[in-house]
């Protein structure tokens, strides 16, 4: 068994560190870091900088590849791309944001996790929880970790809301240009889509070449209201965060217009939650191992 993670960062630099860490401690084999390249922004050169201060174990499993930007290609559907044929010696890989922490209420290792999924699987797709700011304005990182910070999630499931973990050489290429199908929260696989407790997500006979894949999976079962294994997604961690999110993402999507500086304390993060503690210990030391 052999596990990879993949991972997009832009504007990521503060928290970098955090997130390497945290899943080298859950086991994964390699932790690939796809940089937005942008020759007239400081930040890829701060990023970098931050990777390059971590502990030398933990910078053995990292590999980097740099994103340029290409027309015909959006940032993070290159960087899925160029992240799948980097892991095509693996036998799954996870696509999730530098923001996103895989949350096992066993606290197993991953690939013991992945070592209990049957070989007919092709996806696996993991709900996901939100967590927010908990009406804290930080107007630099904080000194905890995205962990000990932000303790509130909005405590529901959302509908359509997941990411995914994918065997390799199971994605589907478009035949027109062998480009990998793609969406942000999922890949069209061959095999079962599942979750990790074997639930069929997609049909089995579901067929990717004529008909619309994405958006349509929905996770229905009362049981995810339980989180035993889900997906934290620390949506944002402060107004600076906030402000550079809207300003990035609304050249590109419609959805984020609406964002101003009220919906930044009308997102309704208001359950107490404190299910990522049982990592704080570990993480807090292997981050205190980091080059200064």
């Amino acid at each position: 068994m052999k596990s990879a993670i993949g991972m997009c960062a832009k504007n990521e630099h503060k928290y970098i560190q955090e997130c390497i860490c945290f899943n080298y401690l859950q086991g994964w084999d390699k932790i690939i870091i796809c940089i937005h390249d942008v020759a007239d922004e400081p930040e890829p050169d701060l990023t970098k900088e931050m990777i390059y201060k971590l502990p030398d174990e933990v910078l053995a499993k990292v590999e980097l590849l740099n994103v340029e930007e290409e027309p015909g290609w959006g940032y993070q559907h290159k960087g899925y791309h160029l992240m799948l044929q980097q892991a095509m010696d693996c036998d799954w890989l996870a696509l999730f944001d530098v923001d996103e922490y895989l949350y096992d209420s066993q606290k197993r290792p991953i690939n013991d996790l992945l070592a209990t999924v049957k070989n007919d699987v092709g996806q696996i797709l993991i709900p996901w929880l939100e967590f927010g700011h908990n009406n804290r304005i930080l107007s630099a990182t904080p000194q905890e970790t995205r962990l000990d910070a932000f303790t509130k999630s909005s405590g529901i499931f959302p509908r359509a809301t997941y990411k995914a973990i994918v065997r390799p050489r199971n994605v589907m290429q478009k035949p027109d240009n062998l480009r990998y199908w793609y969406h942000t929260h999922q890949m069209a696989t061959r095999g079962r889509h599942v979750d990790f407790f074997n639930h069929d997500l997609i049909p089995a006979d579901f067929d990717f070449d004529i008909e619309d894949v994405f958006g349509r999976v929905f996770f229905s079962r009362q049981d995810f209201t339980i989180f035993d294994i889900c997906l934290v997604h620390y949506y944002t961690g402060s107004m600076e965060d906030w402000v550079i999110r809207t300003k990035r993402t609304a050249r590109t999507s419609a959805v984020n217009l609406h964002r101003t500086f009220q919906s930044f304390f009308d997102l309704k993060y208001n359950k107490e939650d404190f299910r990522m503690s049982i990592y704080v210990d570990e993480l807090r030391e292997l981050l205190s191992k980091c080059k200064q």
